[in-house]
Formats: structure tokens, sequence, C-alpha cells
């Protein structure tokens, strides 16, 4: 699929995998060009502006703004991105501006990313997040909020111009303005990467 385009729209949903454009990107699958602005997704656990999950490749796709009563792009509870809530595929060239992405259903909500919420394997690079908000109970990051496997590939990445990542003061936690949590016996691979992000307790 390429070159679609979600304006000034609201997805919900109470289930799972939940995307602006396609709930799964599924392997061998791909999304390219494609735009959600002025957007919200609401789901439960694994939403993204573009995909609830990726198995396959997205490139060169934009998120921006948002259109809810919560006042989120992505809202939901545990792995929640920009781009994708979880991945094992490729993201490339991708960028979310001015976005919010928030886990809170009042339970263990974990792991949010500008780019991606978990990353199991697969490559993120040359993606940018930029005057956004990333705010979950534990494992929040300015491009992916949790790594959980190795072999993953971060490259070429940036996050700055006012993000700020925020994380539970009363929980353990871990934030971080590429990467919240590198949960692996072999970290993943992170090169390139610039990260201003402002780190924030709630």
């Amino acid at each position: 699929m390429s070159g679609w385009i979600v304006r000034d729209s609201l997805i919900s949903g109470k289930s799972n995998f939940t995307g602006g454009i396609v709930g799964n990107n599924v392997a061998n699958s791909s999304l390219t060009g494609c735009q959600f602005i002025n957007s919200s997704v609401e789901g439960l656990n694994y939403g993204g502006g573009i995909a609830g999950a990726n198995d396959g490749e997205i490139s060169n796709c934009f998120v921006s703004g948002k259109k809810s009563d919560k006042s989120h792009t992505v809202y939901g509870g545990s792995n929640l991105g920009g781009i994708a809530g979880s991945m094992q595929g490729t993201i490339t060239g991708s960028t979310v501006s001015g976005a919010s992405i928030f886990g809170d259903t009042g339970g263990y909500d974990i792991n949010a990313g500008g780019i991606v919420g978990e990353m199991t394997s697969g490559n993120v690079s040359g993606c940018t997040v930029t005057e956004t908000q990333i705010k979950i109970r534990a494992n929040s990051g300015g491009i992916v909020g949790k790594v959980s496997q190795s072999g993953c590939f971060i490259s070429n990445c940036v996050s700055e111009d006012s993000v700020t990542v925020y994380v539970r003061g009363d929980f353990s936690t871990s934030a971080g303005p590429i990467v919240g949590d590198n949960y692996t016996t072999l970290p993943a691979w992170i090169e390139k990467c610039t990260g201003n992000a402002v780190i924030e307790t709630y």
C-alpha cells in the first residue's frame, strides 16, 4: 500500500492491534508514503499511528497531531508507538511530529516510543521524532520504548525539538531519549542517533 492519507479522524476500538492505516502490517507487506494527520488511534494494546504491529516494511510515512477527546494521537495500554505499537520488521525514513502517545488504561501499561513501542527484531533507521510527548508507566523512549530481544538495529534516528518522555515516578521504570529499556542479553545495535528529549516523571 502506498500514499494512503487519513486526516481529521478518530479510529477507536476495544481490541488489540489498532493502527491509523492498518491494524497489522504482516510479513512481506509494505506501507510507503502513508500519512496520519490531526487524527487519533484509541484501543487496548498494540496501537500505532500507522500500524498496530509491523512485521513487514514501513517507509517514508508521516504522523502528526491528534483528534480525540483524550487529546492524544495514540492512546491505549501497552506497546504504543507513533508509527507502530510493536515490530519485528523494518521502519525507515518516517517522521512523527506534534504528536502525543499515552498509555493509561489503569493497569500495568508499559512500552511507548516515538516510533515504536516494543521492538523484538528488525531495523529502525532514518526516523525523526519532534515536538512530541510520550507518556506511559514504564519503558518510555524517544524512538523505541523497549528493545526486548537481541538482533535489533537502530540507526540514524533523531528525537529533538521539544520531545518529552514521561514515566511514573513511583514505579521501577526505564526512560531514554532514544531507547527506554534495552532489555536483552545482547544489547541492540544503536548507531549515529541523536537524542535531545527531556525525561520527566509524573
